[in-house]
């Protein structure tokens, strides 16, 4: 059985690239939720949560698809 792994994305405006950036990640969409909460509190801008599996080579390909759209 394949797990799902919840990951909160944003974007730091402080970054100079204007990508998106992993920030947090669980198997709990509840405990992503609960951190993106307080990280809407932070300079963080876009915030996403992106459901992969926890292989962290999806999660990459996952955050260059979003980055890469036109």
């Amino acid at each position: 059985m394949r797990k799902t792994y919840y990951t909160l994305i944003g974007i730091d405006p402080a970054g100079k690239s204007g990508n998106f950036e992993i920030i947090f990640g669980d198997f709990s969409r509840e405990v992503v939720d609960e951190e993106k909460e307080e990280t809407n509190s932070l300079d963080y801008q876009a915030l996403h949560i992106i459901r992969t599996s926890p292989e962290q080579k999806d999660i990459e390909a996952k955050i260059l698809e979003l980055n890469t759209r036109s």
